[in-house]
């Protein structure tokens, strides 16, 4: 089929079962008329109706099958959407309203499409007039959504009067954490918590507990923002057990095993439903990096995330398969999950595996320039933190303090922020990790 023939992309289905459950449940009505316009909607009939919803739903009034006759009939529409029976038809034919959220992400994703063909369908019309200048095109192109931002520069007034209302919106949070919590007080004291737009890299050898920092992370932001998990080096299935093993305190190679108790299997069930209820998903799918963006992009749109967590970033797949060396490989990912934090305006956990180089060292602590394969991850990175535990390496007391369970965390660089050692408490058979003042009650050093 020519392209031209083509209709563009729309679900007509989708449009009826977003109307119908606005009418069946006025409810739900606050959830979606803040994402969709009339123009979200293909039929015209369909454009009609929405925009009566929409102003009665403005001027406080009840929407349901009668007001929306009374209103379409008011502005001569009523026989343009199919009267009274179609308006009717459309409650009838919606069971519930519990989808509504899902379905309306659908029809942005859809009218995002209508209106990229559209521009483009100009912008070829544009090439074949001969009256247009080449710098003109080449400009519209540049200026198109996707290709260029809006507004690429910012007046020094306007970009200082935005760092104010930030200093006065910090004051008025009297000293309390700015960003989305980590579980673990010493680090947010650090960090001032995870914020949007930040890409952090958690990175160590392996057996250092970074997919275990990572679920704890995770757990703890979930409680304030959704979250988003891409567990590239294991299993849906096995970073849902450590979830499971985090929260309900059993050893997680027990659940996997089916060693628990018949008491503790009861109480599994009622951890499970709590962890349900928490706004975590999780693809077991995604493996490149533009693939990621587009998917969180839309887990946006629809859910609100406001943290994604990559675990571990060296095991995506390239970005460009054109790059000549492995540390242009891991650069242009590292540049993509930059680049999903800043666009997406959500923070971005990925953990990294270090060369072996710290191995030869005498404590065996990592440094910045370990980082596997690219330097360009230090450089996109907006916070690096290195991990190290003493006991793996046979150290498990310090001056007569047992630091068998101690996870050295080493905020190595913070763009925003100051740089130091948190010590954490690391219980590997749960994966439980707390700051080491809740474990032991002093700081060991």
């Amino acid at each position: 089929m020519d392209p031209i023939d083509r209709v563009p992309p729309h679900g007509a289905e989708v449009e009826r079962a977003v109307i119908g459950a606005c009418l069946l449940d006025q409810a739900v009505i606050d959830a979606v008329v803040g994402l969709l316009g009339p123009e979200a909607f293909y039929l015209t009939a369909h454009r009609h109706i929405w925009g009566a919803i929409g102003r009665l739903h403005q001027a406080g009034s009840l929407v349901d099958q009668i007001t929306i006759y009374q209103e379409l009939t008011r502005d001569g529409h009523l026989e343009e959407v199919g009267g009274a029976f179609e308006i009717a038809r459309l409650v009838g034919n919606v069971g519930t309203s519990v989808n509504v959220e899902y379905h309306a992400g659908i029809l942005v994703q859809l009218h995002h499409r209508r209106r990229v063909l559209e521009r483009a369908s100009q912008l070829v019309a544009r090439c074949y007039d001969p009256s247009v200048d080449e710098a003109d095109l080449v400009l519209e192109v540049e200026d198109h959504p996707g290709v260029a931002a809006a507004g690429a520069w910012e007046s020094g007034a306007s970009s200082v009067a935005e760092v104010y209302d930030q200093v006065g919106a910090a004051m008025d949070l009297g000293g309390k954490m700015g960003g989305v919590t980590t579980g673990l007080s010493d680090l947010d004291e650090m960090l001032d918590g995870l914020h949007p737009g930040d890409f952090v890299v958690i990175a160590s050898r392996p057996s250092m507990g970074k997919s275990a920092l990572a679920v704890n992370i995770a757990w703890a932001a979930s409680h304030h923002v959704g979250v988003g998990i891409v567990p590239v080096e294991m299993s849906v299935s096995a970073m849902s057990t450590r979830i499971l093993s985090l929260v309900s305190g059993l050893d997680s190679h027990a659940l996997r095993r089916g060693r628990i108790t018949g008491e503790e299997y009861r109480s599994l069930a009622g951890i499970a439903a709590q962890v349900a209820q928490r706004p975590i998903r999780l693809s077991q799918s995604l493996r490149d990096p533009w693939h990621i963006y587009r998917e969180v992009r839309r887990l946006k749109d629809q859910h609100g995330i406001g943290l994604l967590v990559v675990d571990y970033l060296q095991l995506l797949d390239p970005a460009d398969s054109n790059n000549d060396t492995r540390e242009q490989e891991v650069a242009g990912i590292s540049r993509m999950l930059k680049k999903t934090a800043q666009d997406l305006e959500i923070a971005v956990v990925a953990m990294a595996q270090i060369n072996r180089k710290s191995e030869a060292r005498g404590d065996k602590k990592p440094m910045l320039s370990d980082l596997r394969e690219s330097g360009q991850i230090e450089a996109d990175a907006d916070v690096v933190i290195l991990l190290h535990r003493p006991a793996y390496y046979g150290v498990v007391e310090v001056d007569d303090v047992d630091v068998s369970n101690l996870m050295e965390a080493h905020v190595a660089k913070q763009r925003n922020g100051p740089t130091g050692l948190v010590n954490l408490y690391f219980n590997s058979k749960t994966g439980k990790i707390a700051t080491w003042e809740d474990r032991y009650g002093d700081r060991p050093f």
